[in-house]
């Protein structure tokens, strides 16, 4: 068989999933660039890695020495950069400065794997690998007498597993646990092919490249179906998620905060729509950034919100509304703010309690008026 059609074949299901996440990604980069690039760097190094792969193999069966050492120098240097990519894209707010504590392992493998290269230094060269010729004139790959620095790629690989497990666990204390859980079934799966990989590193067992690229790929996808329950403006939960979650938690919630923007038509008409949804947007990471564990944020529709609680005390919903009206007064804008919460052991319909919420947000917007003296809907931001 050929072997530009050989690796095609060996790499079917690896090029569909490639061709399908770049097309995805494309579709998305104006919108997502951080997350449409990482997962682009991805699906590339996959691809690059099946090639070097393919070539590795191809040179230990026709027996060119150089060639299947420099092939197997890349492979060993690029594999743990796919995981860091993987990084970015479950982690893509990560601080500068740590960003480099990432690349200076990479920088050290990649001095550990160039000591193959120096074929004119034995003792350098086969420290951490080696070929040697079979009498059929085909190669064999030999670890080197050092066998720990050979296994160098693999213990980043695994310092960088470690951190997805920390970002997923630092995501399961906060309300997020449907993407922390994402994340660690990824790194499982990855965990579990590097461990195959290593178990039977004779045997020509090629399974990262797949593994890491179906794992990018249900990782994309729950971030796009997580984006259908969003609101696209100011990043909340939107009305649909609102209505599913009361069904699906109605007898969980026991307590609601309801807020209101005061002024937003006068924004609207006197510094245009595009100040108006940065008011919205502001608000919006005001709620988000209060809605802690059990706590969920709502964007309504307009300039409504709306904050649900899971078994919360009336103390810390007080706590609540209170940080949302400090970081409000630091801003421009107003907004009246409701709340409620069941009385223990009181049989409160969530209607009832989603009643007392609104009408207590109502009483604060009559307040609001009342007490600055504007017009109902002429609110001026502030100066």
């Amino acid at each position: 068989m050929d072997p530009v059609v050989k690796f095609f074949v060996n790499n079917f299901a690896l090029i569909c999933i490639g061709v399908a996440m770049i097309f995805m990604s494309i579709q998305n980069v104006k919108v997502h660039r951080k997350e449409s690039f990482y997962t682009l760097c991805i699906i590339a190094e996959t691809l690059l890695l099946s090639i070097i792969t393919y070539v590795e193999k191809y040179a230990k069966e026709v027996g060119i020495i150089d060639l299947a050492t420099w092939f197997s120098f890349l492979g060993y240097t690029l594999r743990p950069i796919c995981l860091l990519f993987f990084i970015r894209l479950a982690d893509p707010y990560i601080r500068k400065e740590y960003v480099s504590l990432f690349i200076l392992p990479l920088i050290i493998s990649a001095i550990i794997y160039s000591f193959a290269l120096f074929k004119g230094v034995p003792a350098l060269s086969q420290l951490v690998y080696y070929y040697t010729f079979n009498e059929d004139g085909s190669l064999s790959f030999v670890r080197g007498t050092s066998v720990v620095l050979n296994f160098t790629s693999h213990f980043i690989s695994a310092i960088y597993l470690g951190y997805l497990i920390y970002i997923s666990v630092k995501k399961l204390k906060g309300k997020h646990i449907s993407h922390a859980i994402t994340i660690l079934i990824c790194a499982f799966f990855t965990i579990l092919a590097v461990a195959v990989e290593s178990i039977f590193s004779n045997k020509d067992i090629q399974l990262l490249n797949i593994t890491i690229a179906v794992s990018a790929l249900f990782y994309y996808l729950f971030l796009y179906s997580e984006r259908s329950k969003c609101d696209p403006l100011t990043g909340l939960f939107n009305r649909e998620t609102y209505y599913y979650d009361l069904n699906k938690m109605d007898k969980s919630i026991n307590a609601v905060i309801q807020l209101d923007m005061n002024g937003l038509k006068w924004i609207n008409d006197n510094q245009g729509h595009q100040a108006g949804d940065q008011a919205l947007v502001t608000i919006g990471q005001i709620c988000e950034k209060n809605a802690k564990r059990n706590v969920y944020a709502y964007r309504l529709g307009g300039d409504e919100f709306t904050i649900l609680a899971v078994n919360y005390s009336e103390d810390k919903i007080k706590e609540i509304v209170k940080q949302i009206k400090d970081d409000l007064a630091n801003t421009e804008y107003y907004c009246s703010v409701g709340y409620a919460v069941k009385a223990p052991n009181v049989d409160e319909t969530l209607d009832a309690l989603l009643r007392r919420a609104e009408e207590q947000m109502y009483l604060d917007k009559e307040e609001f008026y009342k007490d600055a003296k504007f017009e109902r809907r002429k609110v001026k931001i502030k100066e």
